[in-house]
């Protein structure tokens, strides 16, 4: 802009970073002539405007000009600019001017304007005053009041956390059982509803597999064919072991000959008896059971109790299997795993259920205890024992309810996947109560705060290792 390239010949302070400051004579309202035109030109300073023995400083800042010798301003905010162009257009429509390096207006009062307040004003102000006394009294209580505010608010906020602990994340935890469908299945009847009371073992919801009645057919089926295979491996037995005597008669007719070829002296002089000793030993080994070659008598009878073993075998496994299928069938059935009261039913008759589906929910016979989460680094300022005070809005009435700390874990937060923390359950003092379980409905938010003993209060106690140290002795330096 035109406005902006003028130059004007008006004295400017310019002081450095190093404390020297210079008289700027030729500037615009986009640059200055840097007096000298040294190689290195500063980069920020401090500009003043000396008006009428008056100086106005700000800070500002430069970048290269557009000439040598130049620098430009950069980054001046709204009131250093139009501080500087007031002074800028003044010089340039006549309204001021440089006088002996300070820039003065041409229309300056002559009669100084009185700045104090005139007699007649003050005794004007003084009556419509209240008495001194009274205002004194009015001030000194108006900072009491500020004060006991003030200091109530921030005393009473210190004294909370030195003697209380809030607890972040705090609401009502019941005992809640999930029942899940141990197979898949169809829901045949539903036998209790929401609200029922039930013992550990009573069947809840009664399921059947399609596929069961099916498969106990095909063992039927199987039994009745493997008992008829036993029935015959056991005729073919019987049948083979009424033909033993018709196999040893041969081996008896052989030993009566080969005794009747032998004369009595024989006998006693134990000549040429060979024969007579092979016949026999083949006759005590035929009663004995050994086999004499492959396809004999003895080894048609193995062959066929071995084939009645295995059928009895296999008769035996598909009984098994029918009694398995049988229990199977009642296997599918919901059951309570612990005694309570039926909270909730996911699934309705006739319904298909895959394995692992939750079926019904119900709470156990157990308090209900009210959880919260903790930061770790307050994990060495809470124990077991320790008392706590619930507070919870019940229909718009506000509840306290004192208790009593009795389970500290760490853990991953549940709301905060991936942080780590504290975990609390505290058990309210009568919490068996009708009033006290209708107060504390599951999931229910509350405010817990705990009671924490004051840092000097709690009782210094030396370690046990130091204790058991003899009198005189010394504790172990660092490190060791």
């Amino acid at each position: 802009m035109s406005d902006l390239q003028f130059r004007v010949r008006a004295p400017l302070g310019l002081e450095l970073g190093t404390g020297e400051c210079l008289e700027i004579t030729s500037w615009s309202l986009k640059e200055i002539c840097f007096p000298d035109a040294p190689n290195v030109l500063p980069k920020k300073g401090i500009l003043s405007i000396p008006f009428q023995g008056v100086d106005i400083r700000f800070p500002v800042e430069f970048a290269p000009g557009s000439e040598p010798g130049t620098l430009a301003f950069e980054g001046l905010n709204g009131r250093q600019r139009e501080t500087l162009a007031t002074f800028y257009r003044a010089i340039l429509s006549g309204q001021m001017a440089s006088t002996a390096e300070v820039i003065t207006a041409l229309d300056t009062p002559v009669d100084l304007v009185p700045m104090g307040e005139t007699e007649a004003e003050r005794d004007a102000g003084v009556e419509k005053q209240a008495p001194r006394s009274l205002r004194a009294a009015l001030t000194v209580l108006l900072y009491a009041g500020l004060a006991l505010a003030v200091f109530g608010v921030v005393g009473g906020q210190i004294w909370s956390r030195l003697t209380q602990i809030e607890v972040a994340q705090a609401r009502v935890e019941a005992p809640i059982v999930a029942h899940r469908a141990p197979q898949a299945g169809y829901v045949d009847q539903l036998d209790v509803a929401v609200g029922d009371r039930v013992e550990a073992g009573d069947r809840l919801v009664r399921m059947s597999d399609p596929d069961h009645a099916t498969r106990m057919e095909d063992i039927r089926a199987d039994i009745e064919d493997q008992d008829r295979a036993v029935r015959r491996a056991r005729e073919r037995l019987r049948r083979h072991l009424e033909t033993e005597d018709a196999a040893r008669a041969p081996l008896i007719a052989a030993y009566e000959a080969a005794v009747a070829a032998r004369r009595p002296e024989d006998f006693f002089a134990a000549r040429s008896l060979e024969g007579v000793r092979a016949v026999w030993v083949a006759l005590r080994r035929f009663d004995d059971g050994h086999w004499e070659r492959v396809g004999d008598w003895h080894e048609e009878r193995d062959v066929r109790e071995d084939d009645l073993r295995q059928a009895k075998d296999d008769f035996r496994r598909l009984k098994r299997q029918l009694s398995a299928q049988k229990a199977s069938g009642s296997a599918a059935d919901v059951h309570a795993l612990s005694s309570g009261t039926v909270t909730a039913i996911h699934v309705f008759r006739d319904q298909y259920a895959a394995r692992g589906t939750l079926v019904v929910e119900l709470e156990a016979d157990a308090d209900r205890l009210a959880v919260g989460w903790l930061d770790e680094h307050l994990s060495d300022a809470v124990y077991p024992g320790m008392s706590a005070t619930l507070s919870i809005n019940a229909r718009g009435r506000k509840h306290r309810l004192p208790g009593r700390i009795v389970e500290v874990s760490a853990g991953a937060q549940e709301a905060r996947p991936g942080q780590y923390g504290v975990r609390l359950a505290v058990l309210p003092e009568a919490s068996s109560s009708d009033a006290v379980r209708a107060l504390m409905r599951p999931d229910a938010p509350l405010r817990m705060t705990l009671d924490r003993t004051p840092a000097w209060a709690l009782p210094r106690q030396r370690p046990a290792w130091i204790a058991a140290l003899p009198a005189g002795a010394a504790p172990p330096a660092a490190g060791h």
